[in-house]
């Protein structure tokens, strides 16, 4: 019994710190890109920058039944291209991972994963005209192999500014050969992810195409039905009973929650730490003296 009751005890308080924990432990956003890995063919999602065209091709491909080939490209950063501004908009700036994978038909190139920040603050950015550039370093890519490009960058605009547009899309390195930098390619299994504690995304998809407004947040508002007049008889009789309109309570939201959950994990851990040791000092016996007769 009484190491049934200890492993009850221990059992509880390890879940009390596992829902503590949970408080603590942060997760990174859910895959930012539509469509990464191009299972869908080439949707609207993805389109060719600057004029490349973009095929779906099902024989060379990283995972999965596609991949995109990329082809047509007269400038280095000729690639498939994807606008995500509402989704970094509601994110925020910050590091964010990225990662591609890329199978060169020509010749090893080296290449790079880009995120462009477009603002509406004309003086910001390295030109200056409102565009900044994050990016990962180069990697040189293989002919005829996959090879994966991956990354941290860190995103910024001005904190008084508006997002214009932000893009994800590759970029060759210029100081290669023509031949090199505008090669055909394919390109499979992309990746965009907001790091550190992230704000849980709304049932509504923010990431609607190509929109020049950023997510703003706004309070719930609770709609009450239109109250109903009773009339009052002009005879003697009793009054009717009218029903008391029941009271709506919001429910909680999720920061109440966390916020719950901050105040009571700790108090559950201490509480189960406390029962358990009472329980313990409560389990235990006497000594059973030795009554029989010494010689």
């Amino acid at each position: 019994m009484k190491n049934l009751l200890r492993t009850i005890v221990t059992f509880s308080l390890v879940m009390a710190m596992l829902i503590s924990l949970a408080t603590i432990v942060h997760a990174d956003s859910p895959e930012i890109l539509k469509d990464p890995g191009f299972e869908g063919g080439i949707s609207s999602d993805w389109k060719g920058y600057l004029g490349a065209t973009l095929t779906a091709e099902n024989t060379i491909k990283h995972s999965g039944n596609s991949s995109v080939l990329c082809a047509a490209r007269s400038a280095k950063h000729d690639t498939p291209i994807q606008n995500v501004t509402n989704t970094v908009a509601f994110y925020g700036m910050g590091e964010y991972k990225v990662s591609a994978w890329v199978y060169l038909t020509a010749a090893d190139a080296n290449v790079q994963i880009v995120v462009m920040v477009t603002c509406d603050d004309k003086t910001f950015g390295p030109v200056p005209d409102g565009h900044a550039w994050s990016f990962t370093p180069f990697i040189t890519a293989k002919k005829g192999a996959w090879t994966k490009l991956e990354g941290l960058i860190t995103l910024e605009s001005p904190a008084t500014s508006k997002i214009v547009s932000v893009d994800y899309y590759l970029n060759f390195d210029e100081k290669d050969t023509e031949a090199q930098f505008k090669q055909d390619y394919y390109q499979d299994d992309c990746s965009l992810i907001k790091t550190g504690s992230v704000k849980p995304m709304p049932t509504a998809d923010p990431n609607a195409e190509p929109t020049e407004k950023p997510i703003v947040s706004s309070p719930a508002t609770l709609t009450l039905p239109p109250a109903t007049l009773v009339p009052i008889p002009t005879t003697t009789s009793a009054l009717p009973t009218i029903a008391p309109t029941p009271t709506i309570i919001p429910a909680a939201s999720e920061g109440n929650n966390n916020l719950w959950l901050w105040i009571m994990g700790p108090i559950i851990v201490i509480g189960f730490g406390v029962g358990g040791f009472f329980l313990g000092r409560m389990s235990k016996k006497p000594p059973i003296e030795n009554t029989e007769p010494k010689e």
